[in-house]
């Protein structure tokens, strides 16, 4: 299978498939179920179905014949002789294709979030891929390997000569061996952690790490493998492991291959020992590109993700802005194949626009060795006739309480109150959590601080969320210092419609660019004189709002359906009836 085939294969709606298989398993499984034994019960239905096996042996006899590994031999004919008659069945209910998209991409943390470690999102898997550029000839090496998505991605789209995975878990290599199995043992993992094995001698010339995130450091940094501690005097003092394990990536790949890492948003600006790292990898011509991708990736955080793209013998560094990108679906974000052929484009390009920019090592040494995109990238405004500054609009404009924690510790409340306090992680998606922590008082300084039903709420630092208050049902919610409160002028605009459209790409681009700062990028007080509003009619604005308040309880339905899938689903795998 090559590209193509992969996009059939990421068509599929393999869900409906999943949830079948977690009912058979329930009511003929005799234990429960891991999330990742999901994956299993899909490969071993699926390789039943295309054998026409009857017989729980038949099953076994081609597991001892295909698989050496040991550990996975034993848990699979563990799994096969325990849940046979729910392996049969499904492989006669479902569908061929459902069973091999279930077995690929089915991603267990849907199920139970963090029980295996984070997977790499398939359409991650798909950029990295175009941005490695990967040719039949080549050896693919990937880091922290995990349960092998990206490799299985590689394995169907890109007709890689050798494919090898480094993973320390022995769970997740099991369930890598068996996707691997399915795909005819088109790639291997090794067991093994990145840090204390040097991987160069694999000779892969193409490398992807998807690295666990902000690990804190224990370990004893003599105990890495000689070459990574060769740069021990740069990262020594790293209080994560996460230059650790991009450094690991950089020394895996041959001279003149290339190396593809996702990392956070706080290795590129974050300051001290990470700026003398950024500055090493940047003056020595490693770094190729920095892209900015969507929050919302990965399943279950909001963890925002960029690719590092590292080579060899680099005067100026690709700086690409992909974070508005996304598409949401669900409670995560999404890349479509549209977005991803959009920032191809960018990185292929030879010309700069609103959205990517070639930089020159001076200016990024300029910048304190900051690798945000949005630090050296511009957006062009979009110019209205009828536009209006949100100054203007405003009838009050409020930075919220900067009460220290100490006071806030001591007005707490275990019991419910008349007061309460709201801070930007009780904003989830297009509402307001309605457990927002209880005050025992507010006091007199910072009454004003007090928000009202329609106040328009935008948080002072990036990525911006903007929000209209609604009814807070008589408590008085106090705003954290982290944002702003608007209150407008009703007489002449909506609230709801100046939120669209500060939501709206053109909303966007307005608030990045009066932003400021370098890594941690906020919003200044004084933006707001320079924020324009396209002013259309009162009228046109309130039935726009309409509309949107219509939709959002059409929503609100919608949520709750999902939630008592969600249940039904997390009870699939209860044992009993």
């Amino acid at each position: 299978m090559l590209q193509n085939e992969l996009d059939k294969l990421m068509e599929i709606d393999y869900e409906q498939t999943m949830w079948m298989g977690g009912d058979i398993a329930r009511r003929l499984s005799p234990n429960r179920l891991d999330s990742a034994d999901f994956i299993i019960l899909s490969a071993m239905a699926l390789l039943t179905r295309k054998n026409d096996f009857d017989k729980a042996e038949d099953l076994q006899r081609m597991i001892d014949n295909e698989v050496e590994d040991f550990a996975t031999k034993g848990k699979l004919f563990g799994f096969v002789g325990q849940n046979w008659d729910a392996i049969k069945e499904f492989s006669n209910k479902a569908g061929m294709k459902e069973l091999l998209a279930a077995t690929l991409l089915f991603d267990p943390n849907i199920i139970r979030m963090g029980e295996y470690g984070i997977s790499s999102p398939c359409e991650l898997s798909v950029l990295s891929n175009r941005i490695l550029d990967i040719k039949p000839e080549d050896t693919i090496l990937n880091l922290c390997s995990g349960m092998a998505g990206y490799l299985s991605i590689s394995a169907v789209s890109t007709g890689a000569s050798k494919l090898i995975g480094m993973e320390i878990s022995t769970d997740n290599i099991i369930v890598a061996n068996v996707r691997s199995l399915i795909l005819e043992n088109s790639f291997e993992v090794h067991q093994g952690n990145v840090l204390t094995m040097d991987c160069a001698e694999f000779g892969a010339n193409k490398v992807f790490s998807n690295h666990p995130f902000g690990l804190i450091r224990h370990d004893n940094p003599e105990l890495l493998y000689p070459r990574l501690r060769e740069h021990l005097d740069i990262i020594r003092n790293a209080r994560k492991k996460d230059w650790f394990f991009t450094y690991a990536a950089i020394n895996s790949q041959k001279v003149g291959g290339k190396t593809v890492v996702v990392a956070t948003d706080s290795q590129l600006f974050h300051l001290g020992t990470d700026t003398n790292i950024r500055k090493e990898l940047t003056d020595s011509g490693k770094l190729e590109a920095v892209i900015s991708l969507p929050a919302k990736l990965y399943i279950g955080t909001n963890v925002k993700v960029n690719l590092l793209v590292f080579s060899d013998n680099n005067k100026t560094v690709k700086m690409i802005e992909a974070k508005d990108m996304g598409t949401t679906v669900k409670n995560r974000t999404k890349l479509s194949m549209d977005a991803i052929d959009s920032i191809m484009e960018y990185y292929d390009s030879e010309t700069d626009s609103n959205y990517n920019r070639h930089v020159t090592i001076e200016e990024i040494r300029k910048n304190d060795y900051v690798w945000m995109p949005s630090t050296y990238l511009q957006m062009d405004i979009p110019q209205y006739d009828n536009a209006v500054s949100l100054k203007a609009l405003s009838v009050e404009i409020n930075r919220g309480s900067n009460a220290p924690f100490s006071k806030l510790e001591e007005w707490s409340s275990d019991v419910p109150t008349d007061y309460q306090y709201l801070m930007l992680k009780n904003i989830e998606e297009d509402n307001i959590s309605k457990n927002l922590p209880y005050l025992t008082t507010i006091d007199e300084k910072n009454k004003k601080y007090i928000l009202e039903e329609g106040d328009l709420l935008i948080s002072r630092t990036a990525p911006f969320k903007v929000l209209v208050m609604p009814s807070t049902d008589g408590k008085k919610v106090m705003a954290s210092g982290n944002m702003y409160f608007l209150r407008l002028d009703s007489k002449r605009v909506n609230p709801v419609y100046v939120m669209l459209f500060l939501r709206s790409l053109n909303g966007k681009k307005a608030l990045n660019a009066y932003a400021n700062g370098n890594g941690l990028v906020s919003l200044p007080l004084k933006s707001f004189e320079n924020i324009m509003i396209p002013l259309i009619p009162l009228e046109e604005q309130n039935k726009i709002a309409d509309k949107y308040n219509s939709l959002m309880q059409e929503l609100e339905v919608v949520k709750a359906q999902e939630e008592r899938i969600r249940e039904n689903i997390a009870n699939l795998m209860e044992e009993g009836d």
